[in-house]
This record gives structure tokens, sequence and C-alpha cells, in this order.
């Protein structure tokens, strides 16, 4: 193809597409209106040969032709405006953009408290979105419609990087009344009673620890996140092994008690990821700055 006949407008086009999955708040990005932007796209797509989006509920979905384009259109754009306008800058006090960002309910309540707190001061206008980790997660950095992903797992993976943000370790959480457990839990009654767990890097570090010593622990339910184990704990006989810092600072709404585990300390890093192609947006640098001064005060702590 010759390069020549593309309209580089169209490749920003593509590029905010990408972004917002959405014709209309694309064209509000870019100050045009739908029906121009629909005739850009329409260009796009006869000078490229292929749909690009096609219809995904109330928005648009890349095809695989698109997903190609998406690293190197954003890495063409940004050598591009480095070139051309190195002096322009972010601007959190006035920046009314929305992050996109992959939390397990660890975030939400974690972390999100504290960074809401810190944008409503430094950056007021700037929305965050959360977004459950999912099996497409990964896919998602990648194409740019989620922005930052935390997690404790570790993903091998060239076209994102990663940053470990800080250390976590576990707690074993019974219920306030459990009938035997009171002061202490010995490795008897940790493999006595039965377990909750969420599905996360956590379980697998435990059972291994376990496994080592030759013990299993009895799992009878895998939950969709750490504080819905709570309740059920809580409720009952059984067991959960959380991140501490979720325990420390919940256990007692849930009439709760916490133990250290009765194996080896754990020590868990948690990371935050981003994709490549976006390592030098002004934006989410300084998103990545505010999370870890967040979370040096979870350090000290």
């Amino acid at each position: 193809m010759n390069i020549s006949k593309i309209d580089l407008n169209l490749l920003v086009l593509f590029h905010v597409l990408i972004k917002e999955r959405s014709l209309s708040k694309a064209a509000d990005k870019l100050n045009m209106s739908q029906p121009a932007a629909s005739n850009a796209l329409n260009r796009l797509r006869n000078q490229l040969g292929d749909p690009l989006f096609v219809r995904a509920g109330r928005g648009l979905s890349p095809t695989p032709k698109a997903l190609t384009l998406i690293e190197p259109i954003a890495k063409g754009l940004q050598i591009l405006e480095e070139g051309i306008a190195p002096e322009i800058d972010f601007e959190p006090l006035t920046s009314q953009r929305t992050f996109n960002i992959c939390f397990s309910d660890y975030g939400d309540l974690l972390l999100m408290p504290d960074l809401l707190s810190l944008l409503s001061v430094e950056a007021p206008s700037i929305k965050i979105k959360s977004h459950n980790f999912r099996e497409n997660s990964i896919d998602r950095l990648h194409d740019g419609s989620i922005d930052l992903l935390y997690s404790q797992l570790n993903f091998d993976d060239n076209k994102i990087k990663r940053e470990t943000i800080f250390n976590e370790s576990i707690l074993v959480i019974v219920s306030a009344n459990h009938s035997t457990i009171k002061k202490e839990i010995t490795m008897e009654n940790y493999l006595r009673f039965p377990h909750v767990i969420s599905s996360d890097a956590n379980v697998t570090r435990i059972d291994s620890e376990l496994k080592k010593r030759g013990f299993e622990r009895k799992i009878v339910a895998e939950v969709s996140g750490y504080l819905p184990a709570f309740p059920i704990v809580a409720a009952d006989e059984f067991i959960s092994t959380p991140p501490a810092r979720l325990v420390e600072k919940y256990a007692s709404n849930f009439n709760l008690k916490y133990f250290k585990p009765p194996f080896t300390p754990m020590s868990i890093p948690v990371h935050q990821y981003w994709s490549k192609s976006f390592d030098n947006d002004l934006g989410l640098n300084w998103l990545r700055t505010l999370v870890k001064t967040i979370c040096l005060n979870f350090s000290k702590t």
C-alpha cells in the first residue's frame, strides 16, 4: 500500500476509536460532527480494505485486522507528536480524561478510596472507571481499552510493562464466634475446617506451601473476589486466607477474628501493568506515579 494515500487524520480517528469504542465519543473528542467521523471511518475502511470496527452491543469492537494496527499506529502517532510538539504537557488540574483500570475487589476497596481522594484535589475532572479482571484483560491492555491493570499474577508478555508497587502478606480469618479456634490457629485446625477461597495467585502459593509439608486443605467454595468470603466465613465454621491489608481494614465489619497462618509467612508482590505502546503517555505516567505514592504509604504501615 502507498502510505502517501493515507490521510494522517484518519489514523488519529482510528487511534481515538480504539480508546473510546464509540463513534460519537470519538467525534466529540476530535471536535468533529458524527457524520464527518462516519465518513472518515468509511474512507479508512476503503483504503485498508477492512471494516476495522463492527457493532458490539452499544459500542464498537475492533476487527482482527484493526487489532494488528493498534501498536504501529499508536507508536507512529506518538513519534510524530513528540517530534512536532514536545512542549505539550499533561495538566491534571484541567484534564477531563477517563482512565480505565483493571482491579480486583482488593484494588477497589484498598486503592480506590485513596486514589479518588487525591484526584479530588489534584485532578477534580478526571474520572476512574474500574473493570474486573477477565480472561481478555491482557488483550484489552494491548488495545488500549484498559489503561492500567493491577494484579498479583505474573504475565509473560513482551508487549506490556510491569512494575511492583508494594508487597502484601496474608492472614487467616474465622468467625469471632468460632467454636474451636479461639486465640490462635494451629495447622491441625487449619486443615480440619473447610476453606472458602478466591481464585487468585495466593491460592496456588498457599496450596504449594501446604503440599511441601505433605498437607492438603479442604476447599468447599470459590468466590469471585476476596470480600464475598467474609460474610460466608462469619456465618459458619469456615476459614479463609485473604490479603492482610483487606483483613485488617474490614474484619471487624463482619465480626471476624484473624491470625497469622500456621506456615511460613508469604511476601506477595502486587504489580501494575501497562502497554508498551502507551509507555510515553504523560497522563498515564502521572497516574502510575500517583498510585505508587499511595502504595508507599501502604509500605509504611
